[in-house]
């Protein structure tokens, strides 16, 4: 499959595969490393030949280094007095409902329930699609040099939802050339989920469309793995990973990523949206932004929780709330708890509201 940035990724059948897929991923990943190492030993091998010292009758005239000596000196100072710079992925995932929507459109969200005195989505971008114009002014200003992952899956049962293979939405949080990051996009047909290997999980789960946060966390799974494919592919890597929704209004700009606190050793954090801005941002799983080894467990909790860990992690939550109902929210809390030792911690200046159509029909509908 081509997709959106020249970078290709190879789909699963079913959900059964996505392990194997991950495994290869990870072989991907290894080799370059080996090879990386293998080109680090021959530049050593053949820089520590070139300090040996002459044999005797040879000309003792001393060699004077050549351009590309020069160069390579030039490039390791750099290298060494340099800061390590942070490229951030910025992966996108869910229904693209309103990430096009004009404020023409009949469907256009209007009932977006601010909690605070924000400025309109027609204020902060007068022309345009609002919800695109926000997130590319208010958060990827704010990131450096960026890359986006954006996976859609459509069931193409709406005129709302995109035909498979339909990158048209990405091309709107495409980085800009002056931010020097890439765009991946795969827009596929969304897979269907079964829950009969797991049963036992679902039954205190709080709503009837089970199968709508098995959507939800196999996307971002898949933005995920694409971001890995293009590290295993280009050798290029993030510092940090952001989560974003692309139905999502940014009506102020998030603090700048240098300005942000992830923890320390042995107490990590993701930074999330406050709960000021509008009451759908009370959501804990909807934005999220933290470093790279902490968001990977995150984005791939589809297995941590719900597959490889489902039996352990339904025991916990049971004696933690006999009987009770979980959501995605609460489950997303507890996982990065108890699985992934990190925490979820609001931040104020981080405001954001849910666009959702007017005419929304029902939960986990387009």
């Amino acid at each position: 499959m081509q997709l959106a940035g020249n970078t290709e990724v190879r789909e699963a059948s079913n959900i059964t595969e996505i392990l194997s897929l991950e495994h290869e991923v990870a072989n991907q990943t290894q080799s370059q490393k080996s090879q990386d190492e293998r080109q680090r030993k021959q530049t050593e091998t053949k820089r520590q030949s070139s300090a040996e010292p002459k044999q005797p009758g040879a000309n003792k005239e001393q060699a004077q280094p050549s351009q590309t000596q020069f160069a390579i000196q030039a490039s390791k100072e750099t290298i060494k007095n340099s800061k390590v710079r942070t490229r951030v992925a910025v992966c996108v995932s869910g229904q693209t409902r309103t990430l096009m929507m004009l404020p023409s459109d009949p469907s256009y969200p209007t009932d977006w329930r601010p909690t605070a005195k924000l400025p309109k989505p027609t204020e902060v971008i007068p022309s345009g699609p609002p919800i695109a114009g926000a997130i590319q002014k208010n958060v990827f200003s704010q990131l450096g040099i960026f890359d986006v992952f954006m996976r859609v899956g459509t069931t193409e049962s709406s005129a709302r939802e995109p035909k498979v293979g339909d990158t048209t939405a990405c091309e709107l949080l495409r980085p800009s050339p002056a931010s020097g990051g890439q765009l991946v996009c795969v827009v596929e047909k969304e897979y269907q989920q079964s829950l009969d290997a797991k049963p036992q999980i679902w039954q205190s789960h709080k709503y009837k469309r089970k199968g709508t946060l098995l959507y939800q966390l196999f996307g971002m799974f898949r933005c995920n793995q694409m971001r890995k494919q293009f590290t295993a592919r280009t050798g290029i890597t993030h510092t940090h990973i952001v989560r974003l929704r692309p139905d999502t209004f940014f009506p102020t700009p998030i603090p700048p990523i240098s300005k942000l606190n992830f923890g320390m050793l042995g107490s990590s954090s993701v930074v999330i949206a406050s709960d000021e801005g509008c009451d759908m941002a009370r959501y804990e799983d909807q934005f999220g932004i933290g470093e790279t080894n902490i968001m990977d467990m995150y984005l791939d909790r589809i297995f941590g929780a719900m597959l490889q860990r489902a039996d352990d992690w339904y025991s916990r939550w049971s004696a933690y709330d006999p009987g009770g109902e979980w959501k995605a929210e609460t489950m997303l809390i507890h996982y990065m708890t108890w699985v992934v030792n990190a925490t979820l911690v609001k931040h104020d200046s981080i405001m954001m509201c849910l666009m959702r159509p007017k005419d929304r029909r029902a939960n986990g509908s387009a």
